[in-house]
């Protein structure tokens, strides 16, 4: 049965929808209206109407009371609430209430309607509510998610059978020296609750609180947006932790996801909103593309800076990286026309005529574009050191400025609360000093007083005035050789990704990805994919300490893996495969380095993660000392993990792969497993129980990569790349 209690109702169709649903569901339904106007309605008349309507059915097992008048409905639902099953509020298009300010019991109904002190009385059940993203805010507000979210649930998750019985009780509330009882009998149970002086429990923001919020997940959607709309850091942190323990539980964090997706794309709403639920979106991905086509609307609206645009092209690689965020075709497409576009409007205001930099191009200046330099233990860092360091020594008539866009370096002006950032690249300036080998290579920070646009602006210009014979960059994000592509020939030299910027050339180790997408969108081709075999130099040795104890992997025998996506990069059936030979050898054990957790791990295996048999090492700063400690290299078949294992083979570390994993460039293809488990597990077992074997692989791996891995080809091979993109420019002007 339900009960129900108008008070002028505007919300008319909506309204009909939740009693239609009751009529599905076979309820006797009575409606009393306009009950502020009806002289007879009394606010204590509630258990006499139950009484009679159950007198009339008394087959009646659920019992349900509906009101659009906000006070009536909470008072009814805490002191009456033993009387019925559910208790249901009705938002309409404006808050409507019973009482006036002008009756004498106004103050103590404001109190208890406000659930001042309820958590000292016995409540059953949930008020539901018909929430929805535009009336939310007449119901959750801060005091709601900090003290009450536990007693309210969405009506979209109520149920129309299966209800027990609640036991009465007599409710006793103390106010200004008066006494007000609710269903009074000597043989009920009784509860007093004072209402003068309010007891504020101080929260505590800890799991246990963070489960209760998870537990009552319908509010999440709604902290979310209230997260936005406040602008409060507390709030912040809550709902982005909220949201990292949401990735546990796929049910929850898919409807979370699915609510919160359809609130940014079929709404409208101003860009900040945009990219702040966007950004929690990561978060809980559900792995589909769903999120790039988000964002590349997103990043096309005009309201777009700059500054905010690189911040959150720098959080995308993040969030590529490190929450696997899948993208597709059309966001390669989308972003270099979104890049061209403002390169376009960069380009107008500094006002270049396209003549006045090739007057000034010399042969021997050389410029790279690099998105950062962090410590020296950094791959990519020294990878791009020892380039440079290289060209001078086989090139040692030129000049080489590097230009840091610090494009990682996220200061996060958005207000996106999921978000990442790395150092600025300046703080280091004295360590890479310390490794560039002349006087010829200068390197150009960010002046971190500007912002992102003007340091852009004062970096094209000094490229300008420089006049280089080509532009290397090794980000797949600038901004800044995107613009200076219109003046200079650009070579892109991938550490790892698809540019999504113009260039002459695209140099890689493997032009298959790359020139597949080019079929499908137009991108790429053969005349502007190539092939570049990455020199490696390991002539220095970095000094400092490995992270992980030693006491933990001596006498054992120490599988890797190492990657910076080691959570998609690693297949739940490789990990099986892995842990099969584990079980059956007690002193092995499997450091995953790149990574803090892997979920299936966590899940399935955590008896290895406790006993040290598993161990994650989220970074190793010295990855080229680390390696002297591991007997086995363990390649996925996934891509990714080059340079990693280019530095594993240097130190003589045997690399078991499979044809399709990444890095095979480096291992050779004779030095691959064949495409089955078995094979692999061989392979794995060979090297544990064969030392002359493991002795045989591991010379192979160190004289492959020094053989055709130097540095001395790979400048070569950039000299000539650098004389067919200027050869490539002259023959378009020709045409």
């Amino acid at each position: 049965m339900l009960l129900v209690f108008l008070n002028e109702l505007d919300n008319v169709k909506e309204f009909n929808n939740i009693i239609e649903s009751f009529n599905n569901n076979n309820y006797y339904i009575y409606s009393f209206n306009n009950v502020k106007q009806d002289d007879s309605f009394m606010l204590d008349c509630l258990p006499d109407i139950i009484n009679h309507y159950r007198l009339q059915h008394n087959e009646i097992s659920n019992l349900a009371v509906l009101s659009n008048s906000k006070d009536l409905i909470f008072t009814w639902f805490r002191c009456y609430n033993s009387l019925a099953n559910d208790f249901i509020y009705f938002i309409d298009s404006d808050e409507k209430n019973y009482i006036n300010d002008k009756d004498p019991l106004f103050n103590f109904i404001n109190k208890v309607s406000n659930f001042v002190n309820i958590e000292n009385e016995t409540i059953e059940g949930k008020l539901f509510v018909n929430l929805n993203f535009s009336n939310f805010k007449k119901v959750i507000n801060t005091e709601t998610v900090f003290k009450y979210f536990h007693l309210y649930e969405s009506f979209e998750n109520f149920t129309f059978s299966g209800k027990n019985r609640k036991k009465q009780q007599e409710k006793k509330y103390l106010y200004d020296g008066s006494e007000f009882y609710f269903l009074y009998d000597a043989k009920l149970e009784k509860q007093k609750i004072p209402l003068d002086i309010e007891k504020n429990k101080e929260i505590i923001i800890n799991q246990e609180y963070i489960n209760k919020l998870k537990d009552n997940y319908y509010i999440i959607p709604y902290l979310a947006v209230l997260a936005f709309k406040l602008r409060n850091d507390q709030l912040n942190a809550l709902v982005v932790q909220i949201f990292l323990d949401l990735k546990k539980n796929k049910s929850i964090s898919s409807s979370m996801y699915q609510k919160l997706l359809y609130y940014i794309t079929y709404e409208s709403r101003d860009l900040d909103e945009q990219l702040y639920i966007f950004s929690l979106l990561i978060i809980i991905n559900d792995g589909t593309d769903d999120l790039s086509r988000v964002i590349i609307r997103i990043m096309g609206s005009s309201e777009l800076t700059i500054d905010q645009f690189c911040n959150i092209i720098g959080n995308l690689q993040f969030y590529q990286s490190k929450d696997n965020i899948p993208v597709n075709d059309n966001y390669y497409v989308e972003m270099r026309a979104l890049f061209n576009r403002l390169s376009k409007d960069m380009l107008e205001e500094i006002k270049l005529t396209k003549e006045t930099p090739k007057i000034m191009q010399k042969e021997n200046r050389l410029v790279f574009v690099v998105d950062q330099l962090l410590l020296i233990e950094h791959s990519p860092t020294k990878m791009i050191i020892d380039y440079v360091n290289n060209f001078i020594k086989f090139n040692q008539n030129y000049k080489i400025k590097i230009f840091i866009e610090d494009n990682l370096y996220c200061t996060n002006t958005t207000g996106i609360p999921y978000s990442y950032t790395s150092i600025k690249s300046v703080e280091l300036a004295e360590e890479h000093r310390k490794y560039i080998e002349s006087d010829a290579v200068e390197i150009i920070y960010p002046d971190l007083r500007r912002s992102k646009r003007e340091n852009i602006q004062s970096f094209f210009n000094e490229i300008i005035e420089f006049g280089p014979k080509c532009v290397i960059t090794t980000s797949k994000i600038s901004l800044l050789s995107n613009m200076i592509y219109e003046y200079f020939p650009v070579i892109y030299l991938t550490f790892g990704g698809i540019n999504l910027t113009r260039a002459d050339i695209n140099l890689t180790g493997d032009s298959t990805p790359w020139l597949e997408l080019g079929k499908r969108t137009g991108l790429f081709d053969d005349n502007s994919v190539m092939i570049i075999h990455h020199g490696f130099s390991f002539d220095k040795e970095i000094k400092s300490k490995i992270k992980i104890p030693v006491d933990l992997i001596r006498n054992k025998f120490v599988m890797t893996t190492v990657g910076n996506r080691l959570e998609s990069e690693l297949p739940q059936n490789f990990i099986d495969l892995v842990v099969r030979f584990i079980e059956r050898n007690t002193d092995s054990i499997w450091i995953l380095v790149g990574t803090n957790k892997i979920q299936y791990i966590e899940t399935v295996y955590p008896h290895l993660l406790s006993k040290n048999r598993i161990i994650f090492v989220e970074y190793e700063n010295n990855l080229s000392k680390f390696y002297e400690k591991c007997d086995v290299y363990l390649n996925p078949p996934t891509p990714g993990r080059g340079f990693s294992i280019a530095m594993a083979m240097n130190k003589g570390v045997p690399i078991i792969s499979f044809p399709n994993s990444g890095g095979t460039k480096y291992i050779g293809e004779k030095n691959l497993c064949s495409n089955d488990d078995q094979s692999y597990i061989d392979e794995i077992e060979k090297i544990y129980s064969l030392p002359e074997y493991k002795a045989m692989k591991s010379k192979k791996m160190q004289t492959r990569i020094t053989k055709y891995f130097s540095m001395e080809s790979a400048i070569n091979a950039l000299n000539m790349y650098m004389d067919i993109a200027k050869e490539k420019r002259i023959g378009a002007k020709n045409i």
